[in-house]
């Protein structure tokens, strides 16, 4: 009876690590969708090059999304209800409200760096890091959706760790080592600007955390 019920809490710790999987993904994938057809509609120059999606999608976040699987089982809860479907509402309801309020948010920031005058390479450049960034700090977010983050143990994942650091690693890289830059078509940053955008990346944070509480830690 042990093994069984150390099977069934495995078994829900799968399908959470799915859930934030899935949240992680498609938030971030749509919310890249918002940005690009509201810069089409606003009639400004493209935020993105694609090898700027594909160097956030697959080298940073991919890392990331692996990094899930390893979250460490929730034992000893077998009790509690646990809906095991993937897509439940408030899962949806999550994934929509943090790609609408992602992509407004980078929006917001493209909509500021064009209407001030800067260059499209100036443009794409920052909204490259921005994008890289945003998604970077939320992960510790999702770690657990039904604890506030000041509650949970941020380095229980030792895989997820690695993933963050070796994210950051790469977006710095882009930013400072010259051949890289010169790939992706980046121009240099001011220490003022990557601090401003991290410090928006916060913001998203914080929204981030407001929005599990509602969904799914005050419900419990």
């Amino acid at each position: 009876f042990t093994l069984i019920l150390l099977a069934i809490d495995e078994a829900r710790n799968v399908i959470k690590n799915i859930k934030k999987t899935v949240i992680y993904l498609l938030s971030s994938s749509f919310s890249e969708i918002i940005v690009i057809f509201g810069a089409l509609f606003v009639g400004g120059p493209m935020p993105f090059l694609a090898v700027h999606i594909l160097w956030s999608n697959i080298i940073e976040e991919g890392l990331i999304n692996f990094a899930f699987v390893f979250g460490k089982s929730d034992t000893g809860h077998t009790s509690k209800r646990f809906n095991s479907r993937i897509l439940t509402k408030n899962i949806k309801i999550m994934m929509l409200l943090l790609s609408i309020f992602d992509g407004i948010f980078l929006l917001s920031i493209y909509m500021y760096l064009w209407k001030s005058g800067f260059s499209d390479v100036k443009i794409k450049s920052l909204m490259f890091f921005a994008l890289s960034i945003n998604f970077i700090f939320i992960v510790y977010s999702l770690i657990d959706l039904e604890k506030p983050i000041f509650k949970m143990n941020i380095f229980s994942n030792a895989y997820l760790n690695f993933s963050v650091v070796s994210g950051l690693v790469l977006i710095f890289s882009a930013i400072f080592i010259e051949p890289i830059r010169n790939i992706l078509h980046l121009e240099p940053f001011s220490f003022i600007e990557i601090i401003s955008i991290t410090i928006l990346a916060f913001v998203y944070l914080f929204f981030v955390e407001i929005l599990k509480y509602f969904l799914f830690i005050r419900k419990k």
